[in-house]
């Protein structure tokens, strides 16, 4: 028995000294790829595999014209927004969202769909397409290689989501509600009877004079942000309310005060100095 015992665990022991063959490994056909941007006070994500064109035609051949596509490979490409957007004139909530589109060579319709988990087109369920917009491609000079989603032509309330492949762009213009957002969050914070912070001031003062608001207001907190962190950019920003104001005399005088400021940061003396000298040449 001790003897059995003795070659049993020479036989473990020697077991576990042997290598483990290593899994094979292949670069994936269509790899994963994710897009994440901010735009105005939300975030737009992408989730998608990425095929390539590898010497293919592509739309017209390899994805038939006026036949549903999942807008990439393996699973349905999926967008997050995590604000309620209007894109192409269509209201859209927040959430997660398939992408399904129907390519033609004049028009592609595009749909987002509520079911966020399609593998392919496996279940896709029209009734669940939250919006579906028709949409005029752009056709490029050159080919994109490989799928592609991105978002363009950032500003504070809207912006461009496309995709492009081959010779195709699909351009979808959003739209979001961030300046109510904006507006709603200043009334409720500002005049809530507690000190703010300098950045709260002078971030406040600067998007009403940005957006031609209250003007007389804007200066009352730009003031106060300077009286808490006096910087060359503050400076200068008042000198942009004061000119807005008609006040154009105390405006230069702001404008100077800030050039003499930022001589003590190297790094930005040269760009706002220059800024403040433009900016009295049109007082």
């Amino acid at each position: 028995m001790k003897t059995k015992q003795f070659f049993l665990s020479i036989i473990a022991a020697t077991t576990l000294l042997m290598p483990v063959a290593a899994q094979l490994q292949f670069p994936a056909p269509s790899p994963l790829g994710k897009l994440e941007q901010n735009v105005g006070l939300g975030t737009i994500s992408v989730e998608y595999s990425r095929p390539s064109l590898k010497d293919r035609q592509i739309f017209g051949e390899l994805v038939p014209y006026g036949s549903p596509w999942r807008t990439g490979a393996n699973a349905s490409t999926k967008v997050t927004f995590s604000e309620p957007v209007v894109i192409e004139g269509e209201n859209l909530e927040a959430g997660t969202y398939s992408v399904i589109t129907i390519p033609g060579e004049t028009s592609w319709s595009v749909m987002f769909n509520q079911d966020a988990e399609l593998r392919g087109l496996n279940g896709y369920d029209e009734s669940k397409n939250a919006v579906t917009l028709e949409v005029e491609p752009e056709m490029l000079e050159e080919p994109v290689e490989t799928l592609t989603f991105g978002v363009q032509d950032l500003r504070d309330d809207s912006a461009t989501l496309y995709f492009e492949w081959e010779k195709v762009r699909v351009p979808m213009e959003l739209k979001l509600d961030t300046h109510s957002r904006v507006v709603s969050q200043i009334k409720e914070q500002m005049f809530d009877g507690t000190e703010k912070s300098a950045g709260e001031y002078g971030n406040a003062a600067y998007y009403y004079y940005q957006h031609d608001m209250d003007l007389e207001q804007a200066l009352e907190w730009m003031e106060k942000a300077i009286a808490m962190n006096p910087t060359f950019y503050y400076m200068h920003r008042k000198g942009l309310i004061l000119a807005e104001l008609g006040r154009k005399q105390e405006a230069r005088e702001a404008a100077e005060k800030s050039i003499e400021m930022v001589q003590e940061v190297p790094s930005m003396k040269e760009e706002w100095t220059f800024r403040n000298q433009e900016f009295i040449n049109t007082l």
